[in-house]
């Protein structure tokens, strides 16, 4: 979920004229990144614009367009930018070091892998990542800090490191869905791409009727998955904010049940909201603070997983 503010960062570079989308960035071999996608698969030195980028990075969540993208952006800038549209997110980083500082948990010579180091964690298979990890650092496993990928993660995710509460993403979702960050054809094409994605359809997506449009994202990590988005039927002005995450779950296909256990929830909100009143998780933006919040209940005995809604609460990057 952090590809929406890099893309919504890049536009407004596109929009000051800092930035083109037609330029061009050259794909080299210390830029590939485990995760999504399909940049992994492309030779070193292929040549690649920022309109493709962009479009890969939001429909088909492809980490290394993520972090070509990034490249050009500088992190410096995009934290800036965010740090004044978007109080409430922690200083984001690239994909690559959150692998970093994550595995940095199980044993601090983590911190100096590079990317090929991290695609062969990733060939391993969660069950063995840990004992591969000792394997590059040339140490006995029982060196390593963290019994087991789980551990390792939730040690990361109690940092608070690239993150934000669910309210401040929601709020940025607002932002962007009245046109109050970027141009309308930037507007507009943002949210194209965020209601084409190939990810998540057994999430919100799942849970909500077909006349309902999604202008969504996914995340996924280590035992926690998100989705956030707009969820409308005619314009996203008039729509409803969703941000959710679900977290130390054993079981994924569980956990994204809860997901469309909310979509469900959502539905009727989305359904019989007024024109030009955006919800923000089921709260009304009309220009003021919002009014009013719509809490929902998760079947618990069926999903058995534990959800979180306070504002203290933080979505992984």
């Amino acid at each position: 979920t952090v590809k929406v503010p890099v893309a919504i960062v890049l536009l407004r570079e596109v929009e000051a004229g800092r930035i083109r989308l037609e330029e061009t960035i050259e794909l080299r071999a210390s830029d590939f990144v485990d995760g999504a996608g399909e940049l992994i698969l492309k030779p070193p030195g292929t040549r690649l614009s920022l309109a493709s980028l962009l479009e890969r990075m939001l429909r088909q969540s492809d980490s290394t367009a993520t972090d070509l993208l990034m490249r050009r952006l500088s992190t410096a800038t995009l934290n800036a930018q965010l740090r004044s549209l978007a109080p409430g997110f922690q200083e984001l980083t690239t994909l690559l070091d959150v692998r970093r500082r994550a595995y940095a948990e199980a044993h601090p010579r983590a911190a100096g892998l590079n990317n090929q180091d991290f695609l062969k964690l990733k060939r391993a298979g969660p069950a063995q990542r840990l004992e591969m990890l000792a394997t590059l650092l040339d140490i006995p496993q029982s060196s390593l800090r963290t019994g087991s990928l789980q551990e390792t993660f939730e040690r990361y995710y109690a940092k608070s490191l690239n993150s934000a509460s669910l309210r401040a993403f929601g709020d940025l979702l607002a932002r962007l869905a009245c046109g109050e960050l970027l141009t309308p054809a930037n507007t507009a094409l943002l949210l194209e791409h965020m209601e084409n994605i190939e990810t998540g359809q057994t999430r919100l997506r799942a849970g909500l009727p077909s006349r309902v449009r999604l202008a969504q994202k996914t995340g996924t990590q280590v035992a926690r998955i998100c989705n956030v988005g707009i969820a409308f039927v005619d314009k996203p002005v008039d729509g409803v904010v969703i941000t959710a995450c679900v977290e130390k779950f054993a079981d994924q296909k569980a956990a994204e049940r809860v997901l469309r256990q909310v979509g469900q929830a959502i539905a009727p909100i989305v359904l019989s909201a007024p024109p030009g009143e955006l919800r923000v998780r089921g709260m009304r933006r009309t220009g003021s603070p919002p009014s009013r919040e719509v809490k929902i209940r998760v079947n618990q005995r069926q999903a058995k997983e534990r959800t979180q809604s306070s504002e203290s609460d933080r979505q992984s990057q």
